[in-house]
């Protein structure tokens, strides 16, 4: 019997449990870095915490651009694993379980933390606020709840287009900001 990465691919990332388990623990990680942040530093640093989450935050497109487009359409096996999302995007394929917030605190957090304490944490919650806007936009992108369908139109059909008309386009989920600075924005038309 050989290895069938598919196989693997379908055990590991897909299902409800998998899918859905950072959509529950990335808000209270959210909420304990910037609790923790407060704490700590108090009001007199609110001006310096709210730039450091808006600069992870910032981060995080970016971050999710780069992933999505060099990665996830190049590099095995997350090419392999992203072309199953392609084929069958209704599919709760996902990465697995607590990766994310694991790499967050792995390659923002932990580099952060010997510069400044109050940046990195403050930073961390940014990134793991993108992340997490990030999961959840997908999954209405394709779930197509009925209750977001006007709020989500806009985003869905770039989506859309990246899965079913250019899969060279159309790279940020959470937003174009970088499709547009990297002219990879696909609006329907060539």
């Amino acid at each position: 019997m050989g290895f069938d990465l598919n196989d693997l691919a379908w055990r590991l990332f897909s299902g409800k449990v998998a899918y859905f388990i950072d959509f529950f623990i990335v808000p209270p990680i959210i909420a304990a870095l910037l609790v923790w942040n407060s704490l700590v530093f108090g009001r007199d640093h609110a001006g310096q915490i709210l730039i450091a989450f808006a600069g992870g935050l910032l981060l995080w497109t970016f971050v999710e651009y780069f992933i999505h487009r060099l990665l996830f359409h190049h590099v095995w096996p997350l090419k392999q694993m992203h072309d199953l999302h392609h084929e069958n995007p209704e599919a709760l394929y996902g990465a697995p379980p607590f990766l994310g917030p694991v790499l967050i605190f792995a390659l923002v957090d932990a580099p952060l933390e010997y510069l400044d304490q109050g940046w990195a944490a403050a930073a961390t919650a940014g990134v793991m606020a993108g992340y997490f806007l990030y999961i959840s936009h997908h999954y209405l992108d394709h779930a197509k709840p009925r209750f977001m369908a006007r709020v989500l139109a806009r985003s869905r059909r770039r989506h859309m287009l990246h899965h079913h008309a250019d899969k060279d386009t159309n790279f940020g989920v959470s937003t174009s900001l970088w499709d547009h600075v990297f002219r990879t924005e696909f609006k329907g038309r060539h």
